[in-house]
């Protein structure tokens, strides 16, 4: 009698020690890795659901698959959304594809002719035939899908095989079929929208056309509302048109930006500014950089500060009570070359 007694004490101990399931595997914790010019994001699944990976970084460095190789440990990839086919977006891509197993890839299916979009396809073919699930834009429709992952899920807002609007150069036809994802957890979203193309740079403030109107105008059908969101293009002044922004109506606003090419624009940021989205709420991948006018826009920046990848790295966190939390992870944000 006295040792079932001590069993059982023993048994209630080691329940009042070790709780039966830690806390932050009910927290949903994406990383936007600073890939310099490029795009980027891994979002970690609460519970043991695995890993999604939205954009596969910049072809010249290995930044994503650098990150995925620390954060991943002994989870799946359980989806992989390549929103478009540009280079800053796939360049990771075949090397994921090669060394971890992917259950399910998204891609437009866009052809180019670039060694890293053919090392990319090469790869996805290879996927597909070891059971990896392909959807392709070219093959069928992707609006509307979704993926449940526990407590998680995904639906695709747009994406197209082939820009079929009002004329676009062709870079930014590639641009306006980007995949759009909207991942959601305890009442919080996080809206992913590649390259979406909304307006011709310099137009009036209030223009809205080509990718982003189609889906404000298909709102009520597949919402576009979430918490926080990932700049279309980079901050360019080709997107985040303000119809967009009043449909999404973000909290938070990331931009995966770099010294390169002239991203964020100050004609975005201040589109969001006016939209209601606090200073404190608006984030860049391209922290302190300082490039020529009129793309500059913070105060602190460095003089002369060429912002290089791979120091300023994002984090979003969601809690199971639906408390998001956005911040830089990485302690040293000022790593410049004068």
């Amino acid at each position: 009698m006295h040792r079932f007694c001590f069993i059982a004490f023993s048994l209630l101990l080691l329940l009042l020690v070790v709780p039966s399931s830690p806390a932050s595997s009910h927290t949903l914790k994406i990383t936007v890795v600073d890939v310099g010019s490029g795009s980027c994001s891994i979002a970690q699944l609460p519970g043991d659901e695995g890993i999604v990976i939205f954009d596969a970084g910049y072809w010249r460095g290995k930044r994503c698959i650098q990150a995925l190789d620390a954060l991943i440990g002994n989870k799946k990839i359980a989806l992989i959304v390549l929103s478009h086919s540009d280079a800053d977006h796939i360049g990771d891509a075949a090397s994921i594809l090669a060394n971890y197993k992917v259950e399910t890839i998204l891609r437009t299916g866009v052809k180019r002719n670039s060694k890293t979009w053919r090392d990319f396809d090469q790869a996805v073919r290879k996927a597909e035939r070891t059971g990896t699930k392909v959807y392709d834009a070219s093959q069928s429709s992707l609006p509307g899908l979704e993926f449940s992952f526990g407590e998680a899920s995904i639906t695709i807002i747009y994406g197209k095989q082939r820009w079929d609007g009002e004329h676009l150069s062709s870079s930014e036809a590639r641009n306006a079929v980007s995949i759009v994802a909207k991942l959601e957890y305890a009442g919080r979203a996080v809206l992913f929208p590649g390259d979406a193309v909304g307006r011709k740079p310099g137009a009036a403030n209030d223009s809205c056309s080509y990718s982003e109107k189609e889906m404000v105008l298909n709102n009520a059908v597949l919402s576009l509302d979430a918490d926080i969101l990932l700049a279309p293009h980079h901050g360019s002044d080709s997107s985040s048109s303000s119809c967009f922004i009043k449909a999404v109506s973000p909290e938070y606003v990331i931009f995966q930006s770099g010294h390169r090419y002239g991203h964020p624009s100050l004609s975005a940021k201040k589109r969001y500014t006016q939209h209601g989205v606090p200073i404190s709420h608006i984030f860049r991948t391209d922290f302190k950089d300082a490039e020529d006018s009129p793309y500059d826009w913070e105060d602190s920046r460095y003089e002369a500060c060429k912002d290089l990848p791979g120091d300023d790295d994002i984090g979003i966190t969601i809690t199971n009570k639906g408390e998001p939390l956005v911040e830089y992870r990485t302690p040293e944000r000022d790593n410049c070359s004068l």
